[in-house]
């Protein structure tokens, strides 16, 4: 080892990594081809530029593909930029050459779960855990995978271990409070996620998940309170705004206000609705929503002026700005204040409703508008957000199939095809409405659900238009819901049309749809009074 190279290592051991650098530099400046040189930096690089990572690790291991090590850091660095077959190989590659390196099995089971091959995962994963069995790390990693396959209890019993093993770790009991949260336990879940902020008090991701536990468990005031943790938490990719303009405080005597868009859709819809109480406090509004929602907003709310969420709104226009989410933290503090909740804040398009009702609707028939997959919430990606929150749709009209009733489609994105399959199968129609696709915003899909009766829904944005234009929607719920319905309520505060049925036992939606289908009895021979 060359006296610069040593000296260059002791400084990386030590943590003087930007000095290490510097003289890693310095010996490639010199002889282009060192390979611990190229290693050694190219592993310094890895967090903070894993695309030249990458390229220094394969320069070295064109020198040298003998060294396993190499190649499992090549993996991480792979993984940092998302390309996770190719970190796959890596620690194939490392593997062959030492197969009793543990990071390499760990590695190697974080790219398989990337790749969505969580059974494979657990293979590599236990492999690193019978190398290294005290390493409390690797538990919890084997607890994010049976989270991730819905095995919440022995997800719990992971993390546990993990903490036994590490009770130190913050991460660890923010881990399990999320395990607790998903088998609906609130309080132990709360109890972990303040034991995790104790541990580390500026973990982002325990005040996140803190402050949604409270919302669920209707502690709003203090639930509010911490929502600007969401920024520093988990799954939120939606980025601040980048302004020279201040923010918003209670006091302002700024007279134009942004309010910008952050999260996705429901949450526009949710938060949505208070932006007429904001006008009450600063009369010119400028808001940034998803494009698709605005034509109904400005039809609804004609004295804002609205925008696109992906347009760049010009400084001049505004004084002052604010993220759409601390709306509810200014107005939604207590349960009594949704008592100035608008019933009605979205208005659909009326003449094309009607056109529907007359083209869809019978005498004495109930018109039921079906929805049963989550959409992508592509920028509010959550520990709430994910399949099972979805319902077969045949298991959906099958348990509710009834005479009298006609379903109608409001999923968008799902063909005709696949419709009269269902009638093949089920010898149960479901009514299309040529106007419903995917590619168009949602005005007509907003109409159409003013259209029906009542619609029946997972948790996703028809639920949220249904309760914004205070059309009766009844929402199948999982047994951990999002923070938005709270926990044990069958009414939503933020929408008085809406009834909650929830799964009693996760995964299983059974006894919901018994319940629905009771409910349903009694209106059948009185659709009409129902719309």
């Amino acid at each position: 080892m060359s006296t610069s190279f040593e000296k260059a290592f002791i400084f990386h051991q030590q943590g003087e990594v930007e000095q290490a650098k510097l003289l890693y530099e310095d010996i490639l400046q010199n002889d282009p081809h060192h390979f611990d040189a190229l290693h050694m930096l190219g592993v310094a690089v890895t967090d903070e530029d894993p695309s030249r990572a990458v390229q220094l690790l394969s320069k070295a291991l064109e020198i040298n593909s003998t060294m396993p090590e190499c190649f499992n850091n090549a993996a991480h660095a792979l993984m940092k930029l998302g390309q996770h077959a190719l970190a796959l190989e890596c620690c194939r590659h490392s593997i062959a050459l030492e197969a009793g390196n543990w990071t390499t099995y760990a590695n190697a089971a974080e790219a398989l779960r990337n790749l969505q091959r969580q059974e494979d995962a657990l293979v590599s994963i236990n492999a690193a855990i019978s190398i290294a069995p005290t390493m409390a790390k690797l538990y919890s990693n084997r607890g994010n995978l049976f989270k991730e396959l819905g095995q919440y209890e022995q997800a719990l019993l992971e993390y546990q271990t993990a903490i036994e093993l590490d009770p130190e770790d913050a991460t660890f009991y923010v881990n399990r409070g999320l395990a607790y949260q998903d088998l609906n336990l609130i309080y132990p879940a709360i109890e972990s996620q303040e034991k995790a902020i104790a541990l580390d008090p500026q973990l982002g991701a325990a005040h996140d998940s803190l402050a949604k536990l409270y919302l669920l468990n209707g502690n709003l005031q203090s639930g509010w309170g911490m929502y600007h943790w969401r920024w520093k938490g988990l799954g939120l990719t939606t980025q601040p705004l980048k302004t020279s303009k201040p923010k918003w405080r209670n006091g302002s005597t700024a007279k134009k206000l942004l309010v910008w868009a952050e999260q996705g859709v429901s949450e526009h819809i949710l938060f949505g609705g208070l932006l007429l109480e904001m006008q009450r406090l600063v009369p010119n509004l400028l808001v940034q929503i998803d494009p698709r929602l605005i034509p109904i907003f400005e039809r609804s709310m004609p004295e804002i002026t609205f925008y696109s969420a992906t347009e760049t709104v010009d400084e001049s226009l505004y004084d002052a700005h604010i993220p759409l989410g601390d709306l509810p933290g200014l107005f939604r503090n207590q349960i009594d204040d949704f008592l100035n909740v608008k019933l009605q804040y979205l208005k659909p398009k009326f003449e094309q409703r009607n056109l529907i009702k007359e083209t869809l609707a019978k005498q004495d028939e109930l018109l039921i508008g079906i929805s049963w997959k989550e959409e992508d919430h592509s920028a509010n990606k959550s520990s709430n957000s994910n399949k099972t929150n979805n319902i077969e749709l045949t298991q959906l009209v099958s348990s509710l199939n009834m005479p009298g009733i006609k379903f109608v489609n409001l999923q968008q994105g799902i063909s005709n095809q696949e419709l009269a399959d269902l009638q093949s199968k089920l010898m149960i129609q479901v009514y299309g409405y040529e106007q419903l696709n995917s590619s168009l915003g949602f005005d007509d899909l907003a109409a159409l659900i003013s259209a029906c009766d009542i619609i029946i829904s997972v948790d996703n944005e028809v639920a949220h238009l249904a309760g914004a234009m205070n059309i009766p929607c009844w929402v199948l719920l999982p047994k951990a819901p999002h923070w938005r319905w709270l926990s044990g309520v069958t009414l939503s505060p933020w929408y008085p049309s809406l009834r909650l049925y929830r799964q009693e036992q996760q995964g299983v939606w059974d006894a919901p749809l018994d319940k629905i289908r009771h409910d349903l009895v009694p209106l059948l021979k009185q659709s009409t009074q129902y719309n």
